[in-house]
C-alpha cells in the first residue's frame, strides 16, 4: 500500500467516525430516551466476584458519552427511578456517591428500590444503614420497596435501623430485615401512625423481625381497600387485636398469610371480619387459643385454598397437636362461610400424643361439606379404616357422587405416625378400595401419598402404583 492509499484509508475512517458521532449527537432526545430505557441493568452488584465499576453502570456511563446523551440522561427522572442493589454494592467505596446521584437525578418521580445485603463488617454495616436512611428519607415518593438484609452474625448486629413511615404513594412493600435489639426485642421499624389509610397499597409482606407502630385505636382507623396480598405475624402487629385490626382494614384482600406465635393475650374484639374476596388463606400457628380465635373471626365465602400449619412446636411445646376442639372450630368456619375450597391442608405433629376417636367423625363432617375439594393434605391428623371406607365411592351415577365425600378429589397426601402404645387401625384393603373407586370417576384420583402407622410409604401417581401398601 503506497502513501496515497494510506491517506485515503485514514480519511475514510475519519469520515465514518465523524458520521457516527454526528448520528449520536443528532438523534432526537425522545428516541435516545426510549433506547436508554432498554439498557438499564436488572441488578447492580450481583453475587459474582468481578469488581463493581460505578462509572460503567447505566445510566451513569451513558451520560459520559457526549453532551447530547448527558442532557437526555440527566433530564429524564424515570431513568433513575428504578434500582436493584445486589450484595456487593455496599462494599464498594463509591457506592454512597452513586446512590445519592441516583436519588438526585430521579428528582420527584416515584421510586422502585430493591436491595439484597449481607452486612459482614462494621464498615459494611455503616454503609447499609446509610443506604436505608437515604432510601427511607424518600418515603414520600416510594412506590415499590423490597428489602432483604441478612447480617452475617444472625439477628443481632450493631446496626441502628432507621424508622420507615408508611407513605400513601406505596404500592408494594416487602421487608425481610433480620435484625433485633441487643435484648432480642423487635425494632419498631414500620410506622403506620402518619398513614393509616391508603388507596394505593396493594401488597404488604413483612417478616417477623420487623415491629409495627400502629395508631392507638388501630381497629377502625386503618383502611387499605386496594390491598390484595397481606403477609404478616403477631410479632409485627403486637397481639391478636392488631391482627384483627389489619384484617378489618383490608376488605378486598385476596391472599392472606398470618403467622401466630406465643400470644397469650385475650383479644378485646370479637366481631367477625368479612373478607368477601379472600381466595387463599394460610395460617402458621403453634398457639391453639390464638388459632381458634382467628378462625372464629373470619368469614370468607369464596375461599379456595386453606392451609393451617401448627407443626412449629419448638416455640410453644405442648400445643402442636390437632385436638378435637380445633377440628370443631374448623367445622364451624366451613358452616359459616360455606367456601368452595379446592385445596385443604392441615399440618401438625406427625406423632400425636393425644389420639382421639372423635377426630374421624369431625374430619368426615368437614370433608362432607367440601364438594369442590380437589387436593387434601393431612399431616398429624389421625385417620382410621372407617375414614377410607367412607371416602370410597359406590357407583358413578350423579346421585351417588353428589352425596359422596369429596367427589372431585384428585390428590391425597396423608402422613402421621403412631406411638407404640397406640395400635394401628388401618386395613390395607380399605385404602386400596378407596383408590380403585376413584380411578374411573369424572375427577380421577391421580396422586396419592400415604405414610401410615404400621405401613411402608404408599404412593400412587396417575393411576400407576409406585409402591404397594405393605406391613412395615
Amino acid at each position: 500500500m503506497d502513501v496515497g492509499d494510506n491517506v485515503n484509508l485514514k480519511s475514510t475512517t475519519s469520515v465514518k467516525a465523524c458520521e457516527a458521532r454526528s448520528f449520536m449527537q443528532t438523534t432526537s432526545h425522545d428516541l435516545l430516551y426510549q433506547i436508554f430505557l432498554h439498557t438499564l441493568p436488572s441488578r447492580i452488584g450481583s453475587t459474582d466476584d468481578s469488581p463493581i465499576k460505578i462509572d460503567r453502570i447505566q445510566p451513569i456511563n451513558l451520560s459520559m458519552v457526549c453532551r447530547s446523551w448527558r442532557a437526555v440522561v440527566t433530564s429524564q427522572p424515570s431513568l433513575w427511578s428504578q434500582i436493584d442493589l445486589g450484595p456487593r454494592c455496599i462494599s464498594c467505596s463509591t457506592f454512597p456517591h452513586f446512590f445519592s446521584k441516583f436519588l438526585e437525578f430521579s428528582q420527584n418521580s416515584s421510586l422502585d428500590i430493591s436491595t439484597l445485603f449481607y452486612p459482614t463488617s462494621l464498615t459494611v454495616e455503616s454503609a447499609t444503614v446509610n443506604t436505608l436512611k437515604a432510601a427511607f428519607s424518600q418515603c414520600f415518593r416510594l412506590k415499590n420497596l423490597r428489602m432483604r438484609i441478612y447480617p452475617a452474625g444472625g439477628h443481632h448486629s450493631n446496626l441502628t435501623i432507621p424508622r420507615l413511615s408508611l407513605s400513601p404513594t406505596l404500592v408494594s412493600l416487602d421487608l425481610d430485615i433480620h435484625i433485633r435489639n441487643a435484648d432480642n426485642t423487635l425494632i419498631p421499624l414500620l410506622d403506620f401512625t402518619n398513614c393509616s389509610s391508603s388507596n394505593a397499597l396493594r401488597n404488604l409482606d413483612v417478616k417477623d423481625d420487623i415491629g409495627w407502630i400502629l395508631p392507638k385505636r388501630a381497629d377502625g382507623t386503618l383502611h387499605f381497600p386496594s390491598l390484595t396480598t397481606l403477609k404478616f405475624s403477631t410479632h409485627n402487629a403486637g397481639n391478636l387485636d392488631g391482627v384483627h385490626a389489619m384484617l378489618s382494614a383490608c376488605p378486598n384482600v385476596e391472599e392472606v398469610k398470618v403467622r401466630i406465635y406465643s400470644d397469650r393475650s385475650i383479644p378485646s374484639i370479637n366481631s367477625v371480619v368479612l373478607l368477601s374476596r379472600l381466595a387463599n388463606l394460610s395460617i402458621v400457628s403453634i398457639n391453639f387459643p390464638a388459632t381458634r380465635q382467628l378462625i372464629r373471626w373470619i368469614n370468607c365465602p369464596i375461599l379456595r385454598e386453606l392451609e393451617v400449619d401448627g407443626s412449629l412446636y419448638e416455640y410453644d411445646t405442648g400445643e402442636h397437636y390437632l385436638i378435637s376442639e380445633l377440628l370443631g372450630v374448623f367445622r364451624e368456619f366451613v358452616d359459616r362461610s360455606r367456601p368452595p375450597i379446592v385445596v385443604l391442608g392441615l399440618f401438625y405433629d406427625l406423632y400425636p400424643a393425644r389420639l382421639d376417636d372423635s377426630y374421624g367423625s369431625l374430619l368426615r363432617d368437614i370433608l362432607g361439606r367440601l364438594q369442590t375439594l380437589e387436593v387434601l393434605k393431612l399431616a398429624g391428623v389421625v385417620v382410621h379404616t372407617d375414614f377410607f371406607e367412607e371416602m370410597t365411592l359406590h357407583g358413578d351415577e350423579e346421585d351417588h357422587l353428589s352425596s359422596a365425600i369429596c367427589p372431585s378429589l384428585s390428590s391425597i397426601y396423608i402422613r402421621y405416625g403412631c406411638l407404640d402404645e397406640y395400635p394401628s387401625r388401618i386395613l390395607p384393603r380399605a385404602v386400596e378400595d378407596m383408590i380403585r373407586s376413584r380411578m374411573d370417576t369424572p375427577h380421577t384420583l391421580k396422586d396419592v401419598v400415604l405414610e401410615l402407622p404400621g405401613y411402608k410409604v404408599y404412593t400412587w401417581w396417575y393411576g400407576v402404583p409406585l409402591k404397594t401398601l405393605q406391613l412395615a
